[in-house]
């Protein structure tokens, strides 16, 4: 099975408005599914209970839902490299900043199986050394980043990250159905007032 990164995922449930999908099931079921809460509805607004509820609304719903799963899937399971940083660039970029030998040694243990460069050594001690450690092995240093946040996002709870592409596009399919419906009746009713 390839793999789904999870960039590609984050590009569909990170956004505010995907965040806020997660809440779906829940004021769909009062909304729509609840005789109990629509008759406190009716009591507190006064207006008349509507008839049940077409295959549109139930369709808009479930596929909202699948949509808010998805969401809440990614929130729950994606790496945290993934959700906290832009992309790989802001990663390195960051990071890099950051970095000291025994945080690179750590990263380099994460990262698995990379190539490097030959170290070069530095006397341990302040703040220039570090600086002058960094300056002599930044490239060993950003090719073990990019590594580390490349199997992250390839090689991560990869089922999960399946699950959540599947419900995420599923959700937003099913959930275009009924405007897609309407659509195509208000084509038709257009073109029976222009040709008929």
């Amino acid at each position: 099975m390839p793999a789904v990164p999870w960039t590609t995922v984050k590009r569909l449930a990170s956004s505010r408005f995907s965040r806020l999908l997660a809440i779906v099931p829940v004021v769909g079921w009062l909304l729509v599914l609840n005789d109990h809460f629509a008759k406190i509805l009716q009591n507190f607004t006064g207006v008349e209970a509507l008839g049940s509820p077409g295959w549109q609304i139930y369709a808009f719903h479930v596929g909202l839902s699948l949509f808010g799963l998805g969401v809440l899937i990614f929130q729950l399971t994606c790496p945290r490299e993934i959700t906290l940083y832009e992309s790989i660039n802001d990663f390195v970029e960051r990071e890099t900043a950051l970095m000291t030998r025994s945080r690179y040694a750590a990263f380099l243990q994460q990262a698995g199986a990379v190539r490097l460069d030959e170290e070069r050594k530095s006397p341990a001690g302040d703040q220039s050394s570090r600086e002058l450690w960094l300056s002599r092995n930044s490239g060993n240093v950003i090719t073990v980043l990019d590594g580390f946040y490349r199997r992250k996002d390839r090689e991560t709870l990869q089922l999960l990250a399946w699950l959540c592409l599947i419900s995420l596009v599923t959700g937003a399919a099913i959930a275009t159905v009924p405007s897609l419906t309407t659509i195509l009746w208000s084509f038709g009713r257009l073109f029976e007032l222009v040709v008929g």
